[in-house]
C-alpha cells in the first residue's frame, strides 16, 4: 500500500511543474500581447504626429519659393502666434461657458 500512495505523490509532481510552465507560458503570451498593442498605438500616434509635421514642412518649402509666399508666411505667423490683426479688423473669441 505504501508504495502505491508514494507513487501517486511522485506522479502529481511532474503535473505541478507542468502546470506551472503553462501559467508562464500563458502569462508572458497575454504581457507580450498588451506590450505589442501599447507599441501600435505609439506607431499609430507617431504616424499623425509624423503626416502633421510633413505637411507643415511643405507648407514651408511653398513659402520659402517665392517672395508672395513669405509675406502669406508672415502675415499666418503674425495672425497665429502673435495675434496680431489688420488696423481696422476686429477680432473676435469664443469663450467657452463655465
Amino acid at each position: 500500500m505504501r508504495q502505491l500512495r508514494s507513487g501517486k505523490r511522485e506522479s502529481f509532481v511532474p503535473y505541478l511543474i507542468l502546470l506551472i510552465i503553462a501559467a508562464y507560458a500563458v502569462f508572458l503570451l497575454i504581457s507580450t500581447h498588451v506590450e505589442i498593442q501599447e507599441k501600435r498605438n505609439e506607431y499609430e500616434v507617431l504616424n499623425v504626429r509624423l503626416t502633421e509635421v510633413r505637411a507643415a514642412n511643405e507648407q514651408l518649402e511653398r513659402y520659402l519659393k517665392t517672395d508672395e509666399y513669405i509675406a502669406e508666411y508672415m502675415e499666418s505667423i503674425a495672425r497665429g502666434k502673435l495675434s496680431y490683426a489688420h488696423p481696422r479688423e476686429r477680432i473676435y473669441y469664443i469663450m467657452p461657458s463655465s
